[in-house]
């Protein structure tokens, strides 16, 4: 399993997207542009905590399925 969860927020409406992303942001403490894309594109490996929080947020969007690439 790759640690990216870019195909879960590809998945997001447009207009959810700024919302969850900082919604994630803000649960994992990411403060920096550089520091959300390494963790958008898989560089950092979550934690088991963190990735049930981003699973957790992107539900809220209706995004179930297909969240990891």
């Amino acid at each position: 399993m790759s640690n990216s969860f870019r195909p879960g927020m590809e998945q997001l409406r447009y207009a959810d997207f700024p919302k969850a992303k900082k919604e994630i942001m803000e649960a994992l403490n990411i403060t920096s542009r550089s520091s959300w894309a390494a963790r958008l594109k898989g560089h950092v490996e979550p934690k088991v905590t963190e990735k049930n929080v981003i699973e957790q947020i992107l539900a809220k969007y209706g995004v179930t399925k297909n969240i990891w690439g």
